[in-house]
């Protein structure tokens, strides 16, 4: 029941329409410098409000992602940087900072 939506990459929309209830289908062989995209997400605009997509990563998809554990991990000072600020301790004092500010 959209009646709108809008194809989003790098910030700039890059598609658009009205849908009337029909299918809306996005291209990429048809955008412009496609090749230079990194992601795309959606809105879709209607009666009810709008909705709004995650970004979805464009990939060529010709060489597999490899997962590199060394670099994730870190210094032992980073990690307990990174435990600290994924706490909630953390989130209540950056919001009471917030408020105060």
């Amino acid at each position: 029941n959209a009646s709108e939506i809008q194809f989003i990459a790098n910030g700039k929309v890059i598609a658009k329409g009205e849908t009337n209830g029909e299918a809306f289908t996005l291209d990429l062989d048809s955008v412009e410098n496609a090749k230079d995209l990194l992601y795309v997400r959606v809105e879709i605009k209607g009666e009810g409000g709008i909705c709004l997509s995650q970004a979805l990563v464009i990939d060529s998809g010709k060489a597999p992602q490899k997962f590199d554990e060394e670099a994730v991990k870190g210094t032992l000072l980073h990690r307990i940087y990174m435990i600290i600020k994924s706490s909630k301790l953390w989130t209540i004092v950056s919001e009471l900072i917030k408020m105060i500010k």
